[in-house]
């Protein structure tokens, strides 16, 4: 699970434009090489994931978090921020022979890792700084 918390910045000088740019942050979000040190995070708006830990959780969980630096423009609407992100990969293979849970996950990631990574998806929650409401009724 890929989760991002803080603020990003919207400015344009148009409703629609901006609602369009905030859809446009969640487009193309990939992950791949879950199994590996280093997973790799991508999206198609202007996103740089920077990764700063990796931690185990006993038995079948690999966490990588760091930071998200998002800056793109589009048309007259400009998007800027820096987020922080986690990404929780678990796997619960069988385990035979006594071997620890998480050294069978590990292999079942290596042998899966292009079908792990495709499933997912982006929620994304815009608030208004303003008072006015997002959408007209």
């Amino acid at each position: 699970m890929l989760s991002l918390d803080g603020e990003v910045a919207v400015a344009g000088p148009d409703r629609a434009p901006c609602l369009a740019a905030v859809r446009e942050l969640g487009t193309g979000v990939r992950v791949g090489g879950v199994s590996g040190p280093r997973p790799r995070i991508t999206a198609g708006a202007g996103h740089r994931f920077t990764q700063t830990t990796r931690s185990f959780r006993v038995p079948d969980t690999a966490v990588s978090a760091g930071l998200c630096v998002v800056d793109f423009a589009r048309a007259a609407v400009s998007v800027a921020g820096t987020l922080r992100y986690r990404l929780a990969v678990s796997a619960r293979p069988r385990t035979d022979g006594g071997r620890p849970a998480w050294d069978g996950a590990r292999a079942w990631m290596q042998r899966h890792d292009q079908e792990v990574s495709a499933i997912g998806m982006v929620v994304l929650a815009a608030v208004p700084v303003a008072p006015d409401r997002l959408v007209a009724s």
